[in-house]
């Protein structure tokens, strides 16, 4: 391969790329792109060695989830051996309870990292528990299963280590978004998914339902029956490409220097760009959180005020009292108090503040059809009650004292939470 003409073939495409305004012809040619890389081998040489970096960005999920598994199992066996000797079995013609037989099962498998796949686990534990403190009394499962926090709410003791993984998982899936080896990821899956290339399961697993979501649309463009896209999203496209053919092209070409005896490497080139595109998200993230709490709240554009703490968006500054710290606005402590800030001096359900907080487990229950009228609040104080946890722990290390914090903000038993001055 002459890397002088792929550079130029490649820069050729790419601004073809990136002022297209149809939306078909814009998929149509990022696909013809990762052609071009697949054709000329350019996939292999240059970029699946990405793949490494991917391995590292998802290590520390990886561990949460083995920690998960590791009280999962320790707990659910636990369920099993107190449901056969209280002889309480699944109900064979209700389909909402059939925990007992899917745990059983799930305890013979590996855990998957899939975080579908991890919800699936608590939901049935937390399930089961339900139903057998009804049958056998809440005390029998404390403090092994259940305890009571500090405004006697109850807590599940698992949903601890299933909070830090879905805490990593946020973190893994907002980190990798400026990674090339996800944009480079998110190219040839749209090129194997458009143009059908054998071997495409590298890139698609039949068993998830999203996948096949995104083959249909793919589908849709490869035959050119196209209309509105649901789930290609030509903004998040158009990021990829340009993160992929910025890391490309002067690989390419350094390639091409080397092969003439004039290499030279540019330091800090990429990280200077990450770094760039890193502030370019947390830009966006603010302004949405900023537009959000305008307006209709009776909020400053550029500041939260309540009691003895202060937000400031231009800075990502809270402050208390004399005493700051820098903390995103993204980060599910601000959004637990934006949620309360929101209704101020109104009492905001668990439900509201799972639902407003990113909740992974309010977003799998839509994704598997529960509406949110039929979703129970009580499913989700465990949630809520961690984030106010958070929320206190980040205030009481600002100097702020326990009981400044609770007239703040309040507990309203078995409902929610409450922000006053």
């Amino acid at each position: 391969m002459n890397t002088t003409i792929a550079v130029s073939d490649l820069a050729f495409k790419f601004d073809q790329i990136i002022v297209e305004n149809n939306e078909q012809e814009f998929f149509i040619k990022l696909v013809d792109y990762g052609k071009y890389l697949l054709d000329n081998d350019i996939d292999k040489k240059y970029l699946n060695s990405l793949y490494e970096n991917s391995k590292n960005d998802v290590r520390k999920y990886e561990e949460t989830c083995k920690m998960f598994e590791s009280k999962w199992n320790e707990l659910s066996s636990d369920l099993l051996r107190i449901a056969s000797l209280a002889n309480i079995t699944d109900s064979p013609n209700n389909p909402l309870e059939n925990q007992i037989t899917e745990i059983a099962s799930s305890l013979k498998e590996s855990i998957s990292c899939d975080d579908n796949y991890i919800y699936r686990r608590f939901s049935n534990y937390r399930e089961l528990l339900n139903r057998m403190t009804v049958k056998l009394g809440l005390s029998r499962f404390m403090p092994k299963h259940i305890i009571l926090d500090d405004n006697n709410e109850k807590l599940y003791i698992l949903f601890d280590c299933y909070d830090r993984t879905q805490i990593e998982w946020e973190k893994f899936k907002r980190s990798r978004e400026i990674k090339t080896w996800w944009a480079h990821y998110q190219i040839m899956r749209l090129t194997y998914g458009v143009l059908e290339i054998e071997d495409k399961n590298k890139y698609f697993s039949n068993d998830k339902q999203i996948d096949e979501l995104y083959k249909y649309e793919f589908n849709r463009i490869g035959t050119g029956r196209f209309e509105t896209l649901v789930f290609l999203k030509k903004n998040k496209y158009l990021n990829w490409i340009k993160n992929l053919h910025s890391y490309l092209i002067p690989r390419l070409s350094s390639s091409n220097d080397r092969a003439d005896g004039n290499y030279t490497l540019v330091e800090g080139e990429i990280e200077k760009r990450i770094k760039r595109e890193t502030k370019a998200i947390l830009d966006r993230i603010k302004d949405q959180i900023i537009n959000e709490h305008a307006g209709n709240n009776g909020l400053n554009n550029k500041m939260i005020k309540c009691g003895n703490i202060s937000y400031y968006f231009e800075t990502s500054t809270l402050t208390y009292k004399k005493k700051s710290k820098v903390i995103s606005p993204d980060t599910r402590e601000m959004k637990f108090f934006f949620c309360l800030e929101k209704n101020r001096s109104q009492t905001v359900e668990y439900k509201t503040i799972a639902k407003y907080c990113d909740s992974q487990t309010y977003k799998q229950e839509i994704k598997d059809g529960v509406s949110d009228n039929n979703m129970k609040n009580k499913d989700f104080s465990s949630e809520a009650s961690l984030l106010r946890r958070d929320f206190r722990k980040l205030l009481v290390s600002m100097g702020m004292p326990n009981e400044e914090f609770n007239s703040m903000v309040q507990t309203i038993s078995k409902t929610g939470y409450k922000l006053l001055d």
